[in-house]
């Protein structure tokens, strides 16, 4: 709470490397070698977008879903395993269109729950 959420790329750069460090495919060991300034430079803009949001919270699926996005390929980019490196493609928007069907989902499983409840 007290950084805003400004720490948070460093703090996901920082479990990545702990997690990787530990981790093994076969006998290629793991590595993550994606930094937390890299981080906020692809998404800093989705801060600044989160305030807006305050205000608007239709927009929060739209903010949110675009962060993941963001997130994936950079956590995607900085994978390594031996000489193996990942490069992911994946647009701010892929998301989106995935997050209002789980909402939309939810809500009709919520109402048709509480009108079965109810009844």
């Amino acid at each position: 709470m007290l950084t805003l959420g400004l720490a948070l790329p460093w703090r996901q750069a920082a479990l990545e490397r702990f997690k990787m460090r530990h981790t093994f495919y076969g006998d290629l060991p793991g590595r993550f070698e994606g930094k937390g300034s890299e981080f906020f430079k692809r998404g800093w803009w989705l801060w600044l977008l989160a305030v807006v949001a305050s205000l608007v919270p239709i927009a929060w699926p739209f903010i949110y879903a675009a962060f993941k996005a963001v997130e994936w390929r950079w956590w995607v980019s900085g994978i390594r395993f031996g000489d193996v490196r990942f490069e992911s493609d994946m647009r701010r928007g892929a998301l989106i269109g995935l997050y209002w069907k789980v909402i939309g989902w939810s809500v009709l499983l919520v109402v048709a729950l509480s009108s079965w409840i109810g009844a």
